[in-house]
This record gives structure tokens, C-alpha cells and sequence, in this order.
């Protein structure tokens, strides 16, 4: 192998991870505001809930 077929491989190889690391960053972002949204539902659901176990004890 070559020096400039060895640089193109690892140029590659290089953008590879960088497109990986973009569809990972873009997953948990989305990630991130379900479970924000998930956390403010239970948050506004959690005084009633709180109020229906005690009730139901």
C-alpha cells in the first residue's frame, strides 16, 4: 500500500466516524427531548397521581 492510498483509507475512514458521530449526536438529542418531555408529563401528572395513592391508601 501506498502513502496517498493509505492517507485516502484513513481520510475515509475519518469521515465515517464523523457521519457516525453526527447520526449519534442527532439520535440522543432526540433522545434527550423525549425524556425532557416525558419527565415534565410525569411532573405535571405526578401531583394528581401523588393525590389519587393517597386517597386510595
Amino acid at each position: 500500500m501506498n502513502h496517498s492510498n493509505r492517507r485516502g483509507t484513513v481520510l475515509a475512514r475519518l469521515e465515517t466516524v464523523r457521519d457516525h458521530t453526527k447520526v449519534l449526536s442527532e439520535i440522543s438529542r432526540q433522545v434527550a427531548s423525549i425524556f425532557a418531555s416525558l419527565v415534565s408529563v410525569l411532573l405535571l401528572l405526578g401531583v394528581p397521581l401523588m393525590e389519587l395513592v393517597s386517597l386510595l391508601r
